[in-house]
């Protein structure tokens, strides 16, 4: 008898988490299944997936539009010598946030309330975001079914 399967099933969740990181930093594809596969199965009793999913979500979805903002407010700010560039960040930025308010919309969520439970806005964001261009619907397509395809997962 193979030691091996004794070891795997004796890990605690976070040994494994670090080994399967572990594994996959190495590229051990092999090492990965086994972690995965001998991870025990457990039931558990949690508030309907379906609230707690969509809250989950949101709240990341959020993170992720907070975070690519403030990536566009820093190449604006990287791109002082042209006024040019730094149009196409600020269109850009509208074209972000105009996106997500009209997913949001769409799921007959109100902007208000989710910008104010959502990660903290920097205020270098917020001052551009005045600045910006109207939204453009058109190009921000990818942008709002990248946002509705997350939201459905």
């Amino acid at each position: 008898m193979s030691l091996k399967p004794v070891i795997y099933e004796s890990l605690t969740p976070p040994q494994r988490v670090v080994a399967t990181l572990d594994a996959l930093g190495r590229g051990d594809d092999e090492e990965v299944q086994r972690l995965r596969e001998t991870c025990p199965f457990k039931t558990y009793r949690q508030r309907d997936a379906a609230f707690s999913d969509t809250m989950n979500s949101l709240m990341m979805m959020s993170l992720a539009i907070e975070s690519e903002l403030t990536a566009c407010a820093l190449s604006f700010l990287a791109t002082a010598s042209s006024s040019e560039k730094q149009i196409d960040h600020l269109q850009e930025m509208a074209n972000i946030q105009g996106g997500w308010l009209a997913v949001l919309n769409d799921l007959g969520i109100s902007a208000e309330p989710m910008l104010r439970a959502g990660p903290p806005r920097h205020g270098i964001v917020a001052q551009l975001l005045t600045m910006a261009p109207e939204f453009e619907a058109d190009a921000a397509k990818d942008f709002m079914e990248a946002f509705k395809e997350y939201l459905r997962t």
